[in-house]
């Protein structure tokens, strides 16, 4: 559940697998590395990382306007554990008539931002404009090409 526009990357019980994500981008540390997911393969220079999936909101349109969604990614390294945006996207007025968007975000991987194997990990962060008590909910995927 994603109470407000504030970028959340995980729960504080289960993280990135958690049913309630109350960890946002700025409290991220230590306590919270298994936000991060290891990367399976190596990201180097014109790599692309993209993140695609769907969002559902309970309640989209309770004011008789379209809520905002944004989709953001991050990095760290295993060894220093400092939380780095790579991109963010937000879209306005996302969400249709039912409460669905679904979204797809990449970034080409520059040379000084090349990711390894077992070393650099990834956190996936969305937020919405939404109203208290409104959930959402997400699936999405990661890849590397």
């Amino acid at each position: 559940m994603v109470p407000d526009s504030t970028i959340y990357i995980g729960g504080s019980t289960y993280e990135w697998n958690d049913r309630t994500w109350d960890l946002n981008d700025t409290s991220f540390g230590t306590a919270n590395i298994n936000c991060g997911v290891p990367l399976p393969i190596d990201a180097l220079e014109d790599s692309v990382i993209s993140i695609c999936g769907i969002a559902y909101i309970d309640d989209s349109d309770p004011f008789g306007h379209r809520l905002d969604f944004s989709v953001n990614l991050y990095k760290f390294k295993c060894d220093t554990i400092n939380l780095t945006a790579l991109t963010s996207s937000t879209i306005v007025n996302t969400f249709n008539s039912d409460g669905i968007y679904c979204f797809n975000l990449s970034y080409i991987v520059t040379k000084s931002n090349e990711l390894y194997t077992c070393t650099d990990f990834i956190v996936a962060g969305f937020s919405s404009d939404t109203v208290d008590g409104t959930e959402l909910r997400i699936s999405y995927t990661i890849k590397i090409t």
